[in-house]
C-alpha cells in the first residue's frame, strides 16, 4: 500500500494545501462516517463566489473580478459567505479554492474566519488550496516585509 504525504501548510486557523486533490483526499468521506445531502440553495445566486459540489465536497471558487479589493466586493463577499455557512448543513466538507486569486485583503481573510468558525460550529471541515505565494503570504501578516 503506498502512503501518500501532502503538502500541508501550517496556520492557526486553516489548513492549507498546495493543490485541489491533496485538499480533496484530505476531506474524502471515510466509509463510516454517514454522508449528508447538501440541500438547495435558496434566495438570489451569490456574486463573489462559484460553488460546485464534487464527490459530496463542497468546491467553492471566488470570482477574481468581484476581489478587487473594493469595500463594496468585500462586504459582498462577506455576505455570500454567511449565505452559504446558514445554508449548509451539519458535517459538510468544504474546499475553498484560490485558483486565478493573486491578491486577497486582510478584510477578505477575516470574512473568510468567519466562515470557518461558522462551519467548525456546525463540526463541518474546511480546507484551503491553490494558493498564490503572495496570497499566502496575507495570511502570515506578521511575516510580511515592513
Amino acid at each position: 500500500m503506498r502512503i501518500l504525504a501532502m503538502a500541508k501548510y501550517r496556520h492557526r486557523t486553516f489548513e492549507m494545501f498546495e493543490f485541489h486533490d491533496e485538499a480533496a483526499a484530505a476531506l474524502a468521506v471515510k466509509p463510516r462516517e454517514p454522508v449528508r445531502p447538501l440541500g438547495n440553495l435558496d434566495g438570489e445566486p451569490m456574486e463573489s463566489l462559484n460553488i460546485t459540489v464534487l464527490d459530496q465536497i463542497l468546491h467553492v471558487r471566488f470570482d477574481p473580478e468581484v476581489l478587487d479589493g473594493e469595500e463594496e466586493a468585500e462586504s459582498q463577499l462577506r455576505g455570500d459567505l454567511t449565505r452559504l455557512a446558514k445554508w449548509l448543513q451539519n458535517d459538510c466538507r468544504v474546499i475553498v479554492d484560490f485558483e486565478g486569486i493573486s491578491h486577497f485583503t486582510s478584510a477578505s481573510i477575516e470574512a473568510l474566519e468567519t466562515f470557518y468558525q461558522r462551519l467548525k460550529a456546525k463540526g463541518s471541515r474546511l480546507v484551503l488550496c491553490n494558493l498564490d505565494a503572495d496570497v499566502k503570504a496575507s495570511f502570515y501578516p506578521s511575516r510580511l516585509p515592513r
